[in-house]
């Protein structure tokens, strides 16, 4: 049915017919894409949507969780996205924040293949190629010992800390960080 179409519930019991919401699934999945492509802009190398990701868990199959691989198989994350309608990440995050909804997952995820979780958040309105990236806080601070990395918390609580995306692909070399995490 074409968007705003009348049906036959809306001629025997009136009112008009309501706009088409946003597909979410097709949301979900180029922002997938998107943030594949800046995973390969940061880390290097090619990175994939998992097919049916979020619903695919192959037994016996080790790295096959998140919803983005890379065709390294030492490749040390497991990646997580997100695109939520408003993600509130100031300083500091509320006790509430739908952020540790989402960690959890990641969390769990990267826990079940010995990787380290990368929570890659994107909310409606920003910028193209812009999200919030969050890792776990000891690796923030590799980055700002390693790297000389000039970071703000855009957000953290706990182990929890977060950058913009922006940020990490001016300021720090992915390749390198994957390489000093191998070791």
């Amino acid at each position: 049915m074409g968007k705003g179409q009348r049906t036959i519930e809306h001629d025997l019991f009136g009112g008009s017919p309501k706009e088409e919401g946003i597909n979410s699934q097709k949301k979900g999945s180029k922002n997938e894409l998107a943030a594949a492509n800046w995973c390969g802009l940061w880390f290097g190398g090619t990175f994939h949507r998992v097919p049916r990701s979020g619903g695919l868990h192959w037994k016996n199959v080790n790295g096959i969780t998140g919803d983005i691989i890379s065709d390294d198989a030492k490749f040390p994350f497991c990646v997580e996205t997100k695109f939520y309608k408003r993600v509130f990440v100031p300083l500091y995050l509320r006790n509430n924040s739908i952020i540790y909804k989402f960690w959890e997952q990641v969390y769990h995820d990267a826990d079940s293949i010995g990787a380290y979780p990368l929570l890659i958040v994107r909310e409606n309105g920003m910028p193209k190629a812009e999200w919030y990236i969050f890792m776990e806080l000891h690796l923030g601070q590799i980055l700002d010992s390693e790297f000389d990395c000039l970071w703000e918390y855009e957000g953290y609580r706990e182990q929890i800390v977060g950058y913009r995306a922006s940020t990490l692909l001016e300021n720090v070399d992915g390749k390198a960080f994957v390489r000093f995490l191998k070791k």
